[in-house]
């Protein structure tokens, strides 16, 4: 949430004085959704504005929408907060454990899984899928375990225990998984003020 508090002593429109930060809220992993973020990172970085706030509540989409995604977070010259009030799942909960700064409120929660997928065709390009497959999913964990200073393999071992079936994840989970920073929901708050000098 983005709270802007004027000066009582200001007599003008909000945005005659202050641009309103970016903030990006993303629901699915689309190409069109990838590009959409890109724009936004890019014109928050130009706000001046000092984070961006990323709300997740997402059941999760396309890895390569992701890692679009992603590269514009890790490309981004402003740390980024993620920030997961209600869901992050698949794509979701990966981007969400990418943030700079991560927060999940104290009834979210993250869903994490093996990469699936399907596809048609001869034996040929059922067999080069599910290795093309297998690799993007050892890129993403990869990464994931990376960034959270996990061991490798971290996320493949965790869902490995629970014989690869779908992970929930609680807010406190994460935070012990690495994947999580606070619990709660931040607020960004733009002060603009007047002081009168006489010298």
């Amino acid at each position: 949430m983005i709270n802007i508090i004027l000066d009582k002593n200001l007599r003008c429109k909000r945005s005659d004085v202050v641009e309103t930060p970016v903030e990006i809220y993303i629901n699915n992993f689309t190409e069109a959704t990838a590009k959409d973020f890109r724009d936004k990172i890019a014109l928050a970085n130009q706000t001046g504005q000092h984070v961006i706030p990323v709300y997740i509540d997402s059941s999760g989409g396309y890895c390569h929408a992701f890692l679009s995604m992603l590269d514009a977070v890790q490309n981004s010259n402003i740390p980024v907060a993620t920030i997961c009030n209600s869901k992050a799942d698949s794509c979701g909960a990966f981007l969400f454990a990418m943030g700079h700064y991560r927060y999940m409120s104290k009834y979210a929660r993250l869903l994490v899984h093996n990469i699936s997928g399907y596809v048609g065709g001869g034996t040929e390009d059922i067999e080069a899928y599910g290795k093309y497959t297998r690799l993007l999913e050892d890129t993403i964990f990869s990464l994931v375990d990376k960034r959270c200073g996990n061991p490798k393999n971290y996320i493949r071992n965790l869902l490995s225990k629970k014989n690869n079936a779908d992970l929930f994840v609680t807010p406190r989970q994460a935070i012990k998984h690495n994947w999580c920073d606070f619990i709660g929901s931040p607020t960004l708050t733009v002060k603009v003020s007047v002081n009168y000098e006489f010298a």
